[in-house]
């Protein structure tokens, strides 16, 4: 699965997720886990509802261009969400891009993703990615990287970071894990 890891804090990942937006014209979903209904918002750019989503839930699907079936879901059946829903995230195809997070000082690394083979929902076949979409995850990665720097952790290597993120860790404010 094709991925692009990065570490920076919250502010400054929905800083990425604005430009991204801006500049690349992607629809915003917001993955809420656990739904009443059938059904997710969807955003064409940053705004407050969307931050606070991400807050509490912190991964987005990206649609474009490159995405050709609407959103699809799954009812439980069982278990204590029984009779609720959740997003089928194979099917699209669509971009996942999991938010980085952050434990006391603590960074975890946030993740632009491509799945190696999405579900048709029509014909129930797993197909590859598009060359649209490989262009997009292509596009929108070169987007994030411009926004970030690169910088050596003893552990990991070279590693993509936000520059503001980076000084915190200079400053010991924060650690990369």
């Amino acid at each position: 699965m094709p991925e692009l890891r990065y570490y920076s804090t919250h502010e400054e990942t929905l800083s990425l997720v604005n430009r991204v937006a801006e500049v690349r014209g992607v629809r915003l979903v917001p993955e809420i886990p656990i739904l009443q209904e059938p059904r997710l918002a969807t955003f064409d750019r940053m705004t407050s509802e969307v931050e606070a989503l991400l807050a509490t839930f912190p991964v987005l699907q990206l649609e474009g261009a490159f995405t050709q079936h609407g959103l699809t879901f799954d009812r439980r059946e069982s278990g204590s969400a029984a009779g609720t829903y959740f997003l089928t995230d194979n099917i699209g195809p669509r971009l996942r891009w999991f938010i980085p997070g952050l434990r006391d000082r603590e960074l975890t690394p946030g993740s632009l993703n491509m799945l190696s083979f999405y579900r048709n929902p029509n014909t129930r076949e797993l197909e590859p990615p598009s060359a649209e979409l490989k262009k997009a995850f292509r596009l929108i990665g070169d987007t994030i990287k411009k926004q970030l720097v690169r910088h050596s952790v003893p552990v990991y290597g070279k590693i993509w970071i936000g520059a503001r993120t980076l000084e915190e860790v200079k400053q010991g404010r924060l650690v990369v894990l």
